[in-house]
C-alpha cells in the first residue's frame, strides 16, 4: 500500500443465508499509518460509508488494482 492508492469500499452482509456485498464508495490513501491501515480521503460515497461505519457494518476495502473477475 502506498500514498495515492485507490480503494473501493464494500459493505458485506447476508441475504437469505447468502453472503453478498454492496459497493458504497471510493477512497484514496493519504497517509500510511501501519502495515494494514491508512488515512484516506473519500472521493465518492461519503454519506454511505459514514452510515455503515456508525451502524457497525462489516466493510472491506478492495484495491483498484485488484480484480475480482
Amino acid at each position: 500500500m502506498e500514498n495515492g492508492d485507490v480503494f473501493y469500499i464494500y459493505s458485506v452482509f447476508e441475504v437469505n443465508g447468502i453472503t453478498t456485498t454492496r459497493k458504497l464508495g471510493k477512497v484514496k490513501a493519504r497517509e500510511i499509518t501501519g502495515p494494514e491501515s491508512c488515512r484516506c480521503s473519500v472521493s465518492n460515497g461519503e454519506i454511505e460509508i459514514d452510515r455503515a461505519l456508525r451502524a457497525g457494518e462489516l466493510l472491506i476495502a478492495v484495491s483498484d488494482d485488484d480484480r475480482w473477475f
